[in-house]
């Protein structure tokens, strides 16, 4: 339980300022265009948030690589976690490009 509490305590320390320097949000006034560009704008925060998550898994996994000494579990668990971290990377890079091959398609 106390894990939890330090858990969500630290969490919501690293959120905070998200919310303390947020502006007014816009209002959607109803065309599709404003819409479509909020949705644009979250998926570019998601998408760069991810590049950021899977670059500090690359260098821990780097971290686990350098100390391992030899030991061959620990070097299975380094190499898992930078090829899962690479499949991370390579299917958002896909989304994004399935997305822009979906509005060159549709003339958008």
């Amino acid at each position: 339980m106390k894990k939890h509490l330090i858990l969500f305590l630290s969490v919501s320390l690293l959120i905070l300022p998200i919310f303390v320097l947020a502006e007014e949000a816009p209002l959607i006034g109803g065309s599709v265009e404003e819409l479509v560009d909020i949705l644009n704008r979250i998926g570019d925060l998601i998408f760069t948030i991810l590049l950021v998550i899977a670059f500090i898994f690359l260098v821990i996994a780097g971290m686990n690589f350098i100390t391992a000494s030899g030991d061959t579990t620990k070097v299975d668990k380094a190499r898992a976690m930078l090829m899962y971290c690479l499949m991370g990377v390579a299917v958002a890079l896909l989304a994004r490009g399935a997305i822009a091959l979906v509005k060159n398609l549709l003339g958008a």
